[in-house]
């Protein structure tokens, strides 16, 4: 029943596990620090090092990375702790010390992971050295946190270990084993039609997906850095969701059509392949022991090139046999296959350096922008990671310049005070600080009626520590602040009354610096961007909803006519993709900092949706002419000449249909409108193209290359394409007028 209750409130038992190694671990790094003379006056420091690495730190991963974690922040802390010791209780020096490590753990915690986690314990090295050291003490505060640090990584490693993103992996490999079944249920056994067993497949990948994005999408502590096994998830992450979104694909043959052999072959083995590839790639994500073959990227590639082989012998075969509206519905229904293998493939790179595919691994290793680029990227006033920072920087320093002017008892609590209630906005910021102050005020009236009632009895101290300890790390993240606040003042109370001499007027002073910082907190919130990131993450959007748009439509014009230099669209690609890559990190912090009903995270997410989509598809269409290059023997462009005017008029239309719906989402307040259906683009000039593309077929043109002509083939996955953006847009547009 209790472990019930429990998992209510913690499913995973992370928090409890965390509490428990807090509850074990304080109490033994005290014990040693008490008995090395050499730290007696400097016990605090290790004391926070290993509550902070536990409570605030609590990486995750396998062992040896998560040991690394933790003796990276431990060095990194205590660089810190030698830069900012000897200015201690200083203002100027102080202030200025401050505001610079907040700056640069700030920015840096954009990189997420280790780096996000890291973030607070290394803050906490500087307030502490900045406001409680003793400069003469410098070698000793060290000692302290080195061996705080110690106790600290120990206990993480081998007490109750927790593994708080395993769950993340079994989802998503979950997820990749539905589509798996889903592909061969489809395609294998089903020719291609979807039926109650494919819908079913579909149903239970959705709802694992889900599940990965609930614990994915905002986890700024995720694995996603620095370290190539972790910018893995991620990439996985985004085919996942790319799969999900073929596997909807409505058929467009006629289900009177006569069966094709020779396709349904084809479509079978290319199928087969991906399945396998997908489900290679599911044991690859939760490390489960499996009969799956072994990750095969380089079966897949061969097997989809086969398969264009196939399907452009059975165009030749049929050209003349089938109308070209219906020749052009079977090439239609084989483009969701090829792009979930594509995706199968794209999820498979990472893992297999070896694999060589010219055309479509830039398209992959582009979708995943350096950690340097991604920090550059940031690097601008409008950015709001970097407003973030300074915001965080401003506030600290400030906390800082009250703490060691005023001089207080235990002045860091005042910085404390201050870190704990800073949110993105002024609003998110007083939510969090009269949660804070509540729950300190009821933790300090708790803990002074403690000690007027213990007084100076060690052995009753001792036995609460562990338990307040226990409270004070399990009630922030499965309760409230107001809680985990008290429960975390009763726990530094009786931590002092063991260190310290200590009396009631202790409790009052812990609630009176706590209140100075939060209140310095709301200040530089109300000052500094007091309305967050609503407005600059509207802007985020429209700068990537715009950069796609102009990327895909110089793409569909290259194609045409050839017209633009290749390196004009890199440059467009690139640009395209920072602003992606700066909109995706705005809406992680977004979704990570969100208040209920205050923030349209559906609305950016849609919007994001729909750009992330022009820029594969971009990407995708892009190696069209790659692949023609590869067969042709002369130089010819994808689009024949009575194409060209059709396909124009398709880009200047997507064009300017993404810079309309740009202007809505610029101005969000205006798109309200009851009981009115928003416009719906029926997209003629996609529907042009595409009877275009038909009259083309009963008259094409020469074919001077090797093998039979893939031009029909790559024309009508190009048309599937445009319309998957179309489609993104559609959706956008709903959500813009919902």
């Amino acid at each position: 029943m209790l472990l019930q209750l429990l998992r209510q409130r913690d499913p995973d038992l992370i928090a409890l596990r965390r509490a428990i190694r807090v509850a074990v671990a304080v109490p033994i790094a005290i014990l040693i620090l008490q008995q090395i003379s050499a730290v007696a006056e400097t016990a605090l420091f290790g004391v926070f090092a290993c509550l902070a690495l536990l409570l605030f730190g609590n990486f995750a991963g396998p062992w040896k990375k998560r040991g690394a974690a933790y003796l990276f922040t431990l060095v990194f802390g205590l660089v810190i702790l030698a830069a900012c010791v000897p200015f201690s209780q200083t203002i100027l020096p102080a202030v200025i010390l401050m505001a610079v490590v907040g700056l640069i753990v700030s920015m840096l915690a954009m990189l997420r992971g280790y780096l996000a986690a890291a973030q607070n314990v290394l803050l906490l090295a500087a307030v502490l050295a900045l406001t409680s050291a003793e400069p003469q003490l410098l070698a000793e505060t060290l000692l302290a946190w080195i061996i705080g640090g110690v106790v600290a990584t120990v206990a993480a490693l081998v007490l109750l270990p927790s593994y708080p993103f395993r769950e993340i992996n079994r989802q998503l490999a979950e997820s990749y084993r539905e589509f798996a079944a889903m592909l061969r249920s489809r395609w294998i056994q089903n020719d291609g039609r979807e039926g109650p067993a494919e819908q079913a497949a579909v149903r239970k990948s959705l709802v694992a997906l889900d599940k990965v994005r609930q614990d994915y999408e905002g986890n700024l502590q995720r694995p996603s850095g620095l370290a190539s096994p972790d910018s893995h998830l991620g990439q996985r992450v985004r085919c996942a969701e790319r799969i999900a979104d073929h596997e909807g694909w409505q058929n467009r043959t006629p289900p009177d059509a006569s069966p094709e052999p020779s396709l349904i072959s084809a479509n079978r083995q290319l199928a087969d392949v991906s399945a396998t590839q997908l489900d290679s790639i599911a044991s690859l994500i939760d490390d489960s022991p499996s009969n799956a073959d072994p990750l095969s990227t380089q079966a897949l590639l061969n097997s989809r090139r086969e398969h264009l082989d196939e399907v452009n012998m059975w165009v030749a075969s049929r050209r003349g046999e089938l109308e070209p509206a219906e020749l052009i519905a079977h090439l239609d229904d084989c483009s969701p296959l090829r792009l979930i293998s594509v995706h199968a493939e794209m999820a498979g790179f990472d893992s297999e350096p070896d694999v060589q595919d010219p055309i479509l691994e830039p398209v992959a290793r582009q979708d995943q922008p350096a950690w340097y680029e991604r920090l550059r990227t940031q690097l601008s006033l409008d950015s709001p990671w970097l407003r973030l920072a300074i915001r965080t920087a401003t506030a600290l320093a400030a906390s800082v310049a009250v703490a060691n002017s005023l001089a207080p008892e235990h002045s860091f609590w005042i910085v404390l005070g201050t870190l704990v209630g800073l949110r993105f906005d002024a609003s998110g910021t007083g939510r969090s600080a009269l949660q804070a102050l509540i729950g300190t005020a009821a933790g300090a009236i708790i803990s002074a009626a403690l000690i007027l009632t213990i007084g100076d009895n060690t052995t009753i101290w001792w036995i609460l520590l562990p338990l307040c300890l226990f409270f004070a790390a399990f009630t922030p993240s499965t309760f409230s602040l107001l809680t985990g606040q008290a429960a975390f003042t009763i726990a530094v109370i009786v931590l002092f009354s063991l260190l310290y001499p200590t009396t009631w007027t202790t409790a009052e002073v812990r609630l009176e610096d706590v209140a100075i910082g939060l209140v310095i907190g709301l200040i530089v919130s109300v000052l500094l961007w007091p309305r967050g990131i609503s407005g600059m993450l509207d802007r985020r959007c429209v700068e990537a909803l715009t950069t796609s748009a102009e990327h895909l439509a110089m793409t569909l014009t290259y194609l045409s006519d050839g017209r633009i230099e290749p390196e004009t669209l890199d440059l467009s690609q690139q640009n395209a993709s920072k602003f992606n890559s700066r909109a995706r990190d705005s809406l992680d912090l977004a979704v990570s900092q969100r208040t209920p009903g205050e923030t349209p995270i559906d609305r950016w997410r849609t919007a994001l949706w729909a750009t992330q989509t022009m820029e594969i598809s971009a990407r995708l269409l892009r190696t069209a002419s790659l692949l023609l290059a590869s067969e042709a023997q002369q130089q010819m462009s994808v689009i024949p000449t009575p194409l060209i005017t059709p396909l124009r008029a398709e880009a200047e239309a997507l064009r300017n249909r993404v810079h309309r719906v740009a202007g809505l989402l610029s101005h969000p307040d205006t798109n309200k409108q009851p009981d009115v259906s928003p416009p719906v683009d029926k997209s003629q000039t996609l529907l042009r193209f595409r009877k275009a593309t038909e009259e083309w077929l009963i008259n094409p043109d020469p074919w001077l290359g090797t093998g039979p002509d893939p031009r029909p083939a790559l024309l009508v996955w190009m048309s599937d394409l445009t319309q998957i953006v179309i489609n993104a847009m559609d959706e956008l547009e709903q959500e813009l007028h919902s």
